[in-house]
């Protein structure tokens, strides 16, 4: 069975009942084990769910179209091998299971098998994690009609290589559970090793279907086989078994997460983490644990790091469990990976157009997308929310919006392709690369007597161009919200059927306009200049321009949290960079508009029960309020007078999975943050 990695809209109707494993097949935890067919003591003909005492289907029932038939028409030994074909978009009908007869977590595992894929046609099979199939997919692999071979699972890739195409080859996977540790061979060469979050197997399944360009799949099988050793525990050890990956740009503060698991069979209350990068060392004492045999903890570690430019070690170390000191295996205390930080380029500025809705049921994806990368990519991307058919709508912006793209929620990165949310953050590490042409420089004025806003738009070229180039404006506004069942945001993620969604999953549909607040609103959109300026057709490095863009005030709009995005557009039509401004400060904004204090919120969303509010005070009173998307207050804290770059912890353990606004007012001024908690 096919598991579709998208944020997309997937109908799951295609979906098999689930199998269990049958008790005979079990086989007791922890004991030696091997498998081995190459299809030699079969009939051609027979269905192999039928004549083996192993292989079954998804649904369980063998010996129709769900089952494979033994042939002799390939083999990659001997004279017979199985056949695997579909010409549906969806796969199938075929999905032939080979249960392991036992979940395997730690210790060694081995499998491997010859393929053969035929030409223009593709193939796919993933390993199960539990021995109920259908529950976790522990890795995908697909093997594309172009023979591309990628390795995946719904935390993302991890290892991509190629096949040969319309010629057999083994492929093997050798896992270490213990150090979590999966790698690929390729006709016994190496083709990379990588850590994986879901690190057990209970089963495999082959299933027809191509990912690729087309619907057609078809390949060959022949002499599979799985061993597996297993591990011993000793009274008392820690492993390090997954060092989370460190994506970003060099510059940035990270946070890193570790996976201990218990390998032993006491129970764990503390142990000591150490991190080693770049030079830097974060030292942490972990306790008032109580670690089952064979748990796991997620730690995120109370510092960050700043990433530098190049592929660097970074090496976590579990040591002193239970205070005991050196634990009894230490082949399993260090892990190390590469962090290898995207560099952006100089003065470089990403934009991201969404096209949405409250009216779209799938929206708020683009929505939790637009959020994770505000988060990731702070003054390196900038989002725009552009809204069809609801109250938000910018007519003009709007047009333009359904000229480029075909469905909702969908959007471009620098006016490129066309992209569903779920693509935004691979496109954006492709565009921050790609040295801009000029800088743009905006700053807003305000005339409170016309009621208008002024953005002055600087524009610094910093290379020769050429052609018809353009600067466009856009106010957008944070924390909109609204009254009325057209603000209600409709939620097909409601429930949970499809999948976490950044808290949607626990919020109803549609989710009231009370409970809704909306960012990176697009509140005006203008293509040229009030005082008639141009760019010339041809533009040498080194000339500069200024463009005044001039906008009168909406009552409904809320100044402090409003942003003037400057965009240059190239001969293209694509957004070469941008540059950006807040309002909030602006001189002539009253004194409640205006907010002279930030505050930043980590992580966030919570996944460890606690989120920090880091913050700088100059001697003044701070309260902190956190409350659902009711409004309703779940607690608060006054700290009276404090002064300093100082941390306020907001313990989430006892917040159900969902959004929350966290409100802290610092003397007489307020400022307001969303946190997920997961």
């Amino acid at each position: 069975m096919v598991n579709f990695l998208t944020l997309a809209a997937t109908n799951h109707n295609t979906m098999k009942k689930t199998f269990t494993l049958c008790a005979g097949l079990a086989l007791a935890l922890g004991a030696s084990a091997q498998f081995s067919d190459d299809f030699e003591n079969y009939s051609p003909g027979d269905y192999i769910g039928v004549v083996s005492p192993t292989w079954t289907t998804w649904s369980g029932t063998v010996g129709g179209s769900e089952d494979v038939q033994v042939t002799t028409n390939d083999a990659a030994s001997g004279s017979q091998s199985i056949y695997f074909s579909s010409n549906s978009a969806n796969g199938g009908p075929q999905d032939v299971v080979l249960p392991f007869g036992q979940v395997m977590n730690t210790g060694q595992f081995s499998m491997e098998m010859n393929f053969k894929v035929e030409p223009g046609k593709a193939a796919y099979m993933n390993l199960q994690a539990n021995a109920t199939i259908g529950q976790t997919w522990a890795l995908d692999f697909n093997f594309d009609d172009a023979g591309n071979l990628s390795l995946q699972n719904q935390q993302g890739v991890f290892l991509t290589t190629t096949y040969p195409v319309d010629t057999w080859f083994n492929l093997k996977i050798d896992v270490d559970f213990n150090v979590n540790d999966w790698e690929l061979f390729i006709d016994t060469v190496s083709q990379g090793s990588f850590s994986n979050p879901e690190n057990q197997v209970a089963s495999l399944d082959i299933y027809p279907i191509n990912q690729g360009s087309g619907n057609a799949s078809g390949f060959y099988v022949d002499d599979v086989m799985w061993n597996y050793t297993p591990y011993n525990l000793p009274p008392l050890n820690a492993g390090v078994t997954l060092v989370a990956d460190i994506n970003g740009l060099a510059g940035q503060s990270k946070t890193p997460e570790v996976e201990i698991k218990n390998l032993g069979t006491s129970a764990i209350s503390s142990f000591d983490l150490s991190v080693d990068y770049n030079g830097n060392v974060i030292n942490q004492t972990v306790s008032g644990l109580n670690l089952a045999s064979l748990a796991t903890t997620t730690v995120t570690l109370n510092q960050s790091i700043s990433l530098v430019a190049g592929a660097n070690p970074m090496t976590v170390t579990v040591s002193n469990v239970n205070g005991m000191g050196q634990d009894g295996d230490p082949n399993d205390d260090v892990k190390t990976i590469s962090v290898d930080p995207i560099v952006p380029a100089l003065n470089k500025m990403v934009v991201g157009e969404e096209g949405t809705g409250t009216w779209c049921g799938w929206c708020p994806r683009g929505a939790v997308a637009m959020d994770h990368m505000a988060e990731e990519y702070e003054g390196f991307f900038q989002g725009i929310a552009v809204h069809n058919g609801d109250p938000m709508v910018v007519a003009s912006y709007d047009t333009w919006m359904g000229t480029q793209i075909s469905g909702y929620p969908s959007g471009l990165i620098d006016r490129k392709a066309v992209l569903d949310p779920s693509g935004f953050e691979s496109e954006f590490l492709k565009e921050i690369t790609t040295l801009p042409s000029a800088v743009l420089t905006p700053s807003i004025s305000y005339d409170g007597v016309d009621e208008e806003l002024t953005a002055t738009v600087d524009v610094d070229f910093t290379q020769n161009v050429s052609g018809n180039w353009k600067v466009y404006l856009v106010f957008i506004e944070d924390d909109v919200t609204g009254s009325g069942s057209t603000w209600a945001q409709a939620n097909y993620f409601a429930g949970g059927a499809q999948g976490p969604m950044g808290g949607y999953e626990n919020l109803p549909n549609p989710v009231p306009a009370s409970q809704m607040v909306y960012d990176d609103v697009a509140r005006t959109y203008v293509t040229q200049s009030d005082d008639g300026s141009t760019l010339p057709t041809s533009i040498t490095s080194g000339q500069n321009f200024t463009f005044n863009f001039t906008v009168d005030v909406q009552a409904s709009w809320a100044l402090e949290n409003m942003t003037a995005v400057a965009i240059l557009i190239n001969d293209d039509n694509e957004i070469d960079n941008a540059g950006t401004k807040g309002v909030a400060g602006t001189p002539g904004l009253s004194s409640e508009t205006e907010s002279n204090f930030e505050f930043n919120l980590y992580p966030n969303p919570s996944v460890s029960g606690t989120s920090m509010i880091q913050t700088t005070v100059q001697s003044q009173e701070v309260e902190i309020t956190v409350r659902n998307l009711n409004g309703q207050v779940l607690f608060g804290r006054n700290y009276g007078t404090v002064s300093g770059s100082l941390e306020f912890p907001i313990n989430t353990q006892n917040l159900d999975a969902g959004i929350y606004l966290v409100e802290m007012r610092m003397g007489n001024e307020f400022r307001t943050e969303k946190l997920i908690v997961q």
